[in-house]
């Protein structure tokens, strides 16, 4: 949709979604879940190893997060993203200040991505605090710090940020 409403071609349409599904979606997806795997598995795991007991080996069990439940988690979280970004945003463009660079297009910018953001990195806590052994999983918060401080400089120097994200695709 966001390709026919910038008049973009069939080859212009063909790169946006290659580019959408491969480099925002899938390249995002695999470096967010192993990234959140390696800090969960360096970081956020207590007790490193467990006994099972009862059993004639008594076999040591132990606790990680697999790359494979990161990616799930990544998959989950992304969902909310993908609906304020990609579809809500989409509906915006009939309103001029979607793309103007002032006080009023970056505020309105601002709000939908740390909006989305926001709800990424609780998503992304919750499927990590799901797993009893992950301790201290509300790091997965402390992104939105950065990306709250970033947009709020955005905001300050009145850069839109959906349009530099939208001249980033054509």
């Amino acid at each position: 949709a966001w390709a026919v409403a910038f008049r973009v071609g069939f080859i212009g349409t063909l790169l946006w979604v290659g580019r959408a599904v491969f480099i925002d979606f899938l390249l995002l997806g695999v470096s967010i879940a192993t990234v959140t795997s390696i800090v969960a598995n360096k970081l956020l795991i207590s007790g490193r190893r467990s006994q099972q007991t009862g059993t004639a080996a008594n076999l040591a069990l132990v606790n990680r997060v697999e790359w494979q439940y990161a990616f799930d988690v990544f998959l989950n979280s992304y969902v909310p993203v993908f609906v304020v970004i990609h579809v809500f945003q989409y509906f915006l463009l009939v309103f001029p200040f979607t793309f103007t660079h002032g006080f009023f297009g970056a505020l309105i910018s601002a709000i939908l991505y740390m909006y989305a953001w926001s709800h990424y990195s609780y998503i992304t806590l919750l499927g990590f605090e799901a797993l009893g052994f992950v301790k201290g999983a509300v790091a997965f918060l402390y992104p939105l710090f950065v990306v709250f401080f970033g947009l709020l400089v955005l905001i300050l120097f009145k850069v839109n940020f959906t349009a530099l994200v939208i001249g980033s695709y054509l």
